[in-house]
């Protein structure tokens, strides 16, 4: 009889075990079409890349001179080599550079006069930036452009050529090319590297188009070179469209608040002390310095 109860209580709970397990995946589900619905894109992912604050951020660590060694290749190059000289004219520091993209007036059309680049990774460049004499028309700089387009544009790769040479030409540059018709606000370029392959938005990217379309520009919650709101340990962080227009709503608040400490000067307070000991009133004039905690009182 007791075997029986057991038996009951199993097949029992079962069903309920299984239907609660339902409930909870169904729950999820409504929850993510939710979020989708809010973000405008019910059902579906966003159509166009978006520039996350990664991308930004990394953007603005690239190497100041990463343009100057940035080509262009499958036709003539004169158009994007001015342009560039022009942008990096007096150019000694990131903020430089942005400045410069924002001001200098161009005319370069992705299409014609950057069709296809090759950007030097960071890895490479910090191998040669150094050197001297280093020009994408002369030095190691050229000898290591040339074999990567023998190898990897041209098909022109030796067999006697090992694995690990192949891997070391092949991480020396990022091929960016110039899309037929502008994918998003800031992306006139598509990328071979992974992080452009995963999600359609790279920091090589918004680089070349900044420099085709000087209405691009970092935006201001994502400069580093400001105040930046940054989470604290332990916070849950915000994703998604909602945390980047907070964070561009608190941005002049605490810009405010940045300057009025800078700007802030201790008080001097000046006290009168009075000898009673004399017959003639002795005054004596000392400044003082006074902190928060005696003003707060």
């Amino acid at each position: 009889m007791n075997f029986g109860s057991e038996n009951l209580r199993r097949q029992v709970g079962l069903p309920i075990y299984v239907a609660n397990m339902l409930k909870s995946i169904k729950a999820n589900s409504l929850q993510t079409a939710a979020q989708l619905e809010l973000m405008g894109h019910p059902n579906a992912f966003p159509s166009v890349p978006v520039a996350s604050a990664s991308d930004w951020t990394i953007m603005q660590s690239l190497h100041y001179q990463t343009l100057r060694l940035t080509v262009k290749i499958n036709g003539g190059s004169a158009h994007w080599k001015a342009a560039t000289t022009d942008i990096l004219q007096g150019v000694e520091s990131t903020r430089q550079l942005l400045r410069n993209l924002r001001e200098k007036d161009r005319r370069i059309s992705p299409t014609v006069h950057a069709s296809v680049l090759l950007m030097p990774t960071q890895k490479f460049l910090r191998e040669v930036i150094d050197l001297p004499g280093v020009d994408e028309a002369s030095g190691p700089y050229h000898t290591r452009l040339v074999q990567f387009k023998r190898m990897f544009m041209d098909n022109g790769m030796n067999e006697s050529e090992g694995l690990e040479e192949t891997l070391q030409v092949y991480e020396s540059f990022h091929v960016l090319e110039a899309l037929p018709s502008r994918w998003s606000a800031q992306h006139l370029f598509k990328c071979n590297c992974r992080t452009c392959f995963q999600y359609a938005s790279c920091p090589h990217v918004l680089l070349a188009s900044m420099v085709c379309d000087a209405k691009i520009e970092v935006p201001l919650q994502y400069l580093t070179t400001t105040f930046q709101n940054r989470r604290g340990r332990g916070r849950p962080s915000k994703s998604g469209q909602q945390a980047d227009v907070e964070k561009a709503d608190d941005e002049p608040d605490k810009r405010a608040k940045v300057h009025a400490e800078e700007g802030y000067e201790v008080p001097q307070v000046t006290m009168r002390m009075e000898n009673l000991d004399s017959d003639e009133d002795f005054v004596q004039e000392q400044p003082v310095q006074v902190s928060f905690a005696v003003l707060l009182f």
